[in-house]
Formats: structure tokens, C-alpha cells, sequence
């Protein structure tokens, strides 16, 4: 997907293994290891009007900068976050959304259409050893590269400064060759130690992405190394390539964003070509998604997306505009006790350039069972509950220079 196309402005063969986090199966004979699912794996239209319980965006705090693309909150840090920008500034915000000291600049990154810096989470340990994880692009003439890199937070709040100490290298993809779009960029931890890492196609030769041992269009699970002054990772036994070990599904275009649930179970938002928008569920571990084969619902095996939207549907929601270019946003799997507990369990995801907002329900069996609209935001990447109140907060390329507060509507 081309995010030049989506004009900003205007704008994841081998079985299940034990302890590797995977979506819920139907019960019945799993002998031959492989899930036991429904035929169809959502219902035929689950669809629902707008639902009643709309929501809006606040924006609070101080003005940032523009280009905003990712917010995370930080553990154990009474509501303080790391926020960046596209172009590659780090920036520390106490509870209140000021920025502490002078921005972070992350200078080996390209901001070019799809490229730049894309992602920030911390890790789940950071509250004992204050680390966070970067993914962004890097021209390296050809091919570029997609890196994702750990940083050890300094920061002193009386003292009004901030920084990022020892720079280490996880994981490196090198692209196939210079293309702008499909970098990928998710990044989420399945559990306190395995880190989830959706990485796109690269845009030159999709067919990598059906390549076990390529790193292109797969997400990658590692346990990243924390040890000062060493990057890497272990290889916590995927078992899908012996030559890219950290592959765990393959076939997907341009896997933007992921989400868990409070099972470790994953999702994933795969950015479409020209036909359709999915959200895949991560099943087992070398699951094929089978792109670029298919897009959207697939007749190849039991492997189809749970969810999505086709690029010609103008009826699937009222902001829907035809003709414009799509890009999924899996925004948050919400697990908190706010807004009344109209989200809570449900998955909250949104439209880049359209700007709609939506949430679904699940069944046990990670059937969709409602969708419904609930808002409008162009350009917004993702959603964090602050540990504080609760509440969502993201950031939206297109709208806003401020962090932005998920509110239900008046």
C-alpha cells in the first residue's frame, strides 16, 4: 500500500507449540495439529448501525509537533509516555502531556512517504530497566533497511532533561530494494518476554512474502536481549525458517499494526494493495495468509481473515468514500473498565484516510459478532489506555500536533 497514494495531508509449517500464544480454537479432535475452526470464520454481516455510544477526540496537553505518528505510555510511570514524530523525534511527556527537556532525534531514519520512524512500545520491564524499542526505515542507498533498535530512557523531571542511552540493533530487515510503501512497522509484546514485529513486503517483490526464509511480509516473534551494551535477540523456537529464525506467519503485505488481548492472543492489521482491508488472527504459529496470492478471503486453505472491508464496499460505513485508498489501523484491543464498558474487550480499529472509527465484538471462538461506527479521525496510527485513567489516547497524523483523548461523545 502506498502511503504517497493516501496523501496524508488530504490523507504475520508448523504446528502449535506450547506456550506460544495463539487465538482461541473451536473445541473437538485437534490431533493433527491443526485449529479446529468454523468454515467461515465471521458471520456473513456483521455489521450494526452506528452504534449509540459514539465517541470523540480531545486533544490535551501541549502542543507537540507535527507529523505525531505513535504514543506509548510508560509502565510503572504514573501516566508519563514516550510520543514520536514520522521524522524521527523522541519526545517525553509527563502525566500532564508537557514535554520534558529537548527532543530525542533518532538521526539514521527517512522520512519519505512510508518510511521513517513508525513505532515506539516499552518494554513490559521498564518500570526496573526503563527500556523502549524503536522500528523505522533506513536508506542504506540499496536496498533500505527496516530496523528495530532498543534505547535505555534517562530522564530527570526537577532537572527538566531527557535522553536515550545505548543504542542497540534487534532485528534488521533489508529491503528488497528502494520502494517507498509497505515497511510494516507493527510492534507489540505477546507476553512480558516475546516481542511481536510486523514487517511489510518491502513493495519491489511481493512473492518474498511467501518466502519462509525471507523477512519480508511476515510477523517476526523474538525475546529482544537486554543486556547492556548487546543487541540480538533468542530465538524463543517458531520453527518456521532455520535461516530467519524470528519468522512466525508469513504472507502478509504490509502488517502495520498488531493488538493483544488479554489472552496474549494476537491480531494483526494487514494494509491491502487494492481490494481488501484485513484482520487477521494469529492462530498458530507459520500461519500463511497467502499474500500475494490472495487479498481478502482466500479459498487456498482454513486461513482467512476474521474481519475487513473491501475497497468497492461504499456501504460499509457511513464515512466510507469510494475511489479513495485503504489503510487498516487495528487501533487497540481495550481491556480497560472505561466508557462505561461499551469497549472493553472489543477491538477498536480505524480507516487511515477515511478517517472512520469502528469496534467489534468476538465471539470465544474469535468470530466477529457486531461492528459498528462509533467516530471519525483521519490519520489516526493507534490507541494506548492511560494506566492512570483508563481512557485511550493516540495520535493522528493528519489532525493534530497535541496528543488526543478518546471521549464519548456529549
Amino acid at each position: 500500500m502506498d502511503w504517497a497514494k493516501n496523501s496524508f495531508v488530504s490523507l504475520f509449517l508448523i504446528i502449535l507449540m506450547a506456550h506460544i500464544a495463539g487465538c482461541s480454537t473451536l473445541p473437538g479432535d485437534n490431533s493433527n495439529n491443526t485449529p479446529d475452526l468454523p468454515s467461515d470464520p465471521s458471520p456473513e454481516n456483521p455489521n450494526s448501525p452506528s452504534d449509540p455510544t459514539a465517541v470523540v477526540f480531545t486533544p490535551v496537553g501541549e502542543v507537540i509537533a507535527d507529523s505525531l505518528i505513535d504514543v506509548e505510555f510508560l509502565p510503572g510511570q504514573n501516566g508519563h509516555s514516550l510520543v514520536i514524530s514520522k521524522t524521527g523525534n523522541v519526545y517525553y511527556l509527563d502525566e500532564n502531556f508537557s514535554v520534558v527537556g529537548t527532543p530525542f532525534f533518532i538521526s539514521t531514519k527517512q522520512d519519505h512517504e512510508e518510511k521513517g520512524l513508525l513505532n515506539v512500545v516499552a518494554d513490559p520491564l521498564y518500570a526496573a530497566n526503563n527500556l523502549v524499542y524503536f522500528y523505522y526505515t533506513d536508506p542504506d542507498d540499496n536496498p533500505d533497511r527496516n530496523l528495530v533498535e532498543r534505547y535505555r530512557v534517562n530522564v530527570d523531571i526537577p532537572g527538566n532533561t531527557f535522553n536515550l542511552l545505548d543504542p542497540q540493533l534487534i532485528l534488521d530487515f533489508n529491503k528488497s530494494g528502494s520502494a517507498d510503501e509497505n515497511n510494516g512497522g507493527a510492534l507489540m509484546f505477546m507476553t512480558q518476554n516475546e516481542l511481536a514485529i510486523g514487517v511489510g513486503d518491502g513493495g519491489d517483490t511481493p512473492q518474498l512474502a511467501l518466502n519462509v526464509d525471507s523477512p519480508l511480509g511476515k510477523v517476526h516473534r523474538v525475546i529482544p536481549n537486554r543486556t547492556t551494551g548487546a543487541g540480538g535477540f533468542t530465538d524463543p523456537g517458531n520453527g518456521v525458517s532455520n535461516v530467519t529464525t524470528s519468522v512466525y506467519s508469513v504472507g502478509l503485505q504490509n502488517a502495520f499494526s498488531i493488538v493483544v488481548d488479554g489472552d496474549g492472543d494476537l491480531f494483526v492489521g494487514d494494509v491491502s494493495q487494492d481490494t481488501y482491508e484485513e484482520v487477521n488472527c494469529v492462530y498458530y504459529s507459520g500461519e500463511n495468509y497467502h499474500w500475494p496470492t490472495c487479498e481478502g478471503p482466500c479459498s487456498l486453505d482454513s486461513v482467512n481473515p476474521i474481519h475487513g472491508y473491501a475497497f468497492n464496499d461504499g456501504n460499509f460505513d457511513p464515512d466510507f468514500i469510494l475511489g479513495q485508498p485503504k489503510f487498516i489501523i487495528l487501533s487497540a484491543y481495550y481491556l480497560g473498565d472505561q466508557y462505561g464498558g461499551a469497549f472493553t474487550d472489543k477491538i477498536i480499529y480505524n480507516e487511515l484516510n477515511d478517517g472512520f472509527v469502528r469496534v467489534i465484538s468476538l465471539n470465544q471462538f474469535e468470530q466477529v459478532t457486531t461492528d459498528a461506527h462509533i467516530g471519525n479521525l483521519p490519520g489516526l496510527t493507534g490507541l494506548h489506555e492511560n494506566p492512570v485513567d483508563g481512557l485511550l489516547y493516540g495520535v493522528s497524523l493528519s489532525d493534530s500536533n497535541r496528543i488526543l483523548r478518546m471521549d464519548l461523545a456529549p
